[in-house]
């Protein structure tokens, strides 16, 4: 076993981090530290989940597991027995994290700003929630801990406040803010370091995904949007953002010693994307999903419409509806849920539907006896699905014949463990990853009544994830200049308790990654392995309705909600 009394891992996650963005830089001499990582340790591109998004990729990350095991597939999951949808959080995570069994093993623990750790679990040190929690001063393990950082660092949020603007709006808001959102993370970093003194600290800056998602057409001369003028004015953004965090990469090699390890990583890559294909729409003028003739709407839902086409109007009426004295009515937020993803089930006739796709996971087949109101028999499911997948596969767009689905699978080719019923039944990996954007698609569930032959629209948002972060570690054992070539997410929890000297459970699916270690330091320190504990349904609530509908607010703003 590793002798824990003196080791510490630090990692930093930079959500959506690609070496699209980080080998041009770091050839330029602009990332020094970065640069010293490379050359002094292991780096390689990291695989992420199927799909590659913050809610399986932080879990999985947690976890060491496939989605199939612990349980969370996606930004929303499906209630069961309902045509209804939750937005997922942390507890449903069915699986012990990698931060409850350090502490149980007596390692100190701290965590910052990694998604999905909302609810906060108690473990032994603190945490602070990320993009999930509705709001931070509830999001704390211990809860006064809240207190403590907001009095050393008092403009801490977890989100940037970019709001619903237009595409220009918040490639400005970026370049007006970033550098100062940047310094309070970092500064709150600093202090839940030294205030907790953990054993494995883990802090993630989500950040890098914003801009990424916000400014990839004024990085990419191949996106059809990049426009000359507007790059030479955005461009700096990211280059400035990456500055900084090498500086922050470079103080935590100034911590490192004889004992410490730092890890850098990613939960995604990034990449440029063109357009978005409309799964939802598309099942319905192909014949499997149906629409009610007179879908149900509320008449705060036709105001939303209308307010929603005037921004100006719909940021004056919210102002004055959150200023309104009324508790009651302040906790009923003006918010465009009727419209959202979870209305796009709303407008479905299910009594003739045969299938309908989940935003972000896949198509889910309306099966007798497993849906309220199913209808494909349970006997004709296989031969249903095979036919529907033959069909997905076939889609291409029809400028660049370019395919929109880079796999196309039953969700047991994918994912496997307790929790795989809760899966989509066909599992849709977006086409992403390519050089061109124009070759790269994302996907929506919604549909387009007045547009019944178009499956395709111009996205406003340029970049989209892709499966291929990054991966960088020195310190403690960790060979110098290794390039890793099959390290997986769902390597880094096993990886982290094995520097930790903590037992790895055998039902983890990621693996130690021995190929970045010395061998003398492998042989002197064997992995160590335990049984496994399970947890079965969430450890408790997620959200309340209120807290829903904030959470939904803050990820259309970010532009995954479409």
């Amino acid at each position: 076993m590793i002798d824990s009394t003196r080791s510490k891992v630090f990692i930093l996650g930079l959500d959506g981090a690609t070496f699209r963005v980080l080998d041009p830089l770091i050839a330029s001499g602009r990332l020094p530290a970065l640069a010293s990582l490379r050359e002094r340790g292991a780096s390689g591109i990291l695989r992420s989940t199927i799909p590659p998004n913050s809610p399986v990729g932080w879990s999985s990350f947690m976890t060491g597991k496939n989605a199939g095991k612990h349980g969370l597939f996606g930004f929303f999951a499906l209630r069961p027995g309902q045509y209804d949808l939750a937005l997922a959080s942390g507890a449903d995570i069915r699986s012990p994290t990698v931060w409850e069994l350090l502490s149980e093993a007596g390692r100190r623990v701290a965590v910052i700003n990694m998604p999905y750790t909302y609810p906060p679990r108690p473990i032994n040190g603190a945490i602070v929630g990320g993009m999930d929690a509705p709001e931070w001063r509830q999001a704390t393990y211990p809860p006064e801990f809240a207190r403590d950082l907001l009095a050393a660092v008092p403009e801490y949020t977890i989100e940037l406040n970019i709001g619903r603007r237009d595409r220009l709006g918040r490639k400005a808001w970026l370049r007006r803010h970033l550098r100062e959102r940047l310094d309070i993370r970092a500064r709150a970093m600093r202090y839940i370091l030294d205030v907790v003194n953990p054993d494995v600290f883990a802090g993630v800056f989500t950040e890098t995904d914003r801009v990424h998602h916000f400014l990839w057409d004024d990085l990419d001369e191949r996106h059809p949007t990049y426009d000359a003028r507007r790059a030479a004015r955005y461009r700096s953004v990211v280059i400035e953002l990456y500055e900084f965090l090498d500086g922050v990469i470079g103080e935590f090699i100034e911590r490192l010693d004889e004992t410490s390890t730092l890890l850098v990583l990613s939960d995604h890559g990034f990449c440029g994307t063109y357009k978005t294909f409309f799964v939802n729409h598309w099942l319905w003028q192909r014949g499997w999903l149906a629409l009610a003739d007179r879908p149900t709407i509320d008449v705060s839902s036709l105001m939303m419409r209308f307010l929603r086409q005037r921004p100006t109007l719909y940021r004056w009426a919210r102002a004055a509806k959150n200023a309104l004295p009324l508790p009651a009515l302040r906790q009923r937020r003006m918010n465009r849920r009727a419209l959202g993803v979870r209305a796009q089930l709303r407008v479905i006739d299910w009594s003739q539907t045969r299938a309908y796709y989940i935003n972000g996971q896949g198509v889910r087949l309306n099966v007798r006896g497993r849906e309220p109101m199913g209808i494909v028999e349970p006997e004709a499911y296989d031969r249903t699905v095979t036919a529907l997948m033959d069909e997905l596969r076939e889609i291409r767009d029809p400028e660049t014949g370019a395919p929109v689905f880079a796999r196309v699978a039953r969700r047991t080719e994918v994912y496997a463990g307790d929790w795989v019923d809760r899966a989509a039944d066909i599992i849709l990996l977006e086409n992403t990853g390519h050089d061109d954007p124009r070759k790269n698609f994302t996907t929506s569930g919604r549909i387009r009544r007045r547009a019944r032959d178009q499956f395709f629209r111009v996205k406003n948002i340029p970049g989209h994830h892709d499966d291929r972060g990054i991966l960088l570690a020195m310190g403690r054992g960790i060979k110098p200049g290794v390039c890793l070539q099959e390290a997986r997410l769902i390597d880094l929890a096993p990886t982290v308790l094995y520097l930790s000297g903590v037992p790895i459970p055998r039902d983890m699916d990621g693996r130690v990654l021995t190929e970045m270690f010395t061998e003398d330091f492998l042989a002197a320190h064997p992995p160590q392995y335990c049984d496994a504990e399970s947890i079965g349904e969430p450890i408790s609530p997620g959200y309340d309705e209120a807290e829903q509908t904030a959470i939904e607010e803050r990820l259309r703003d970010l532009g995954y909600l479409g």
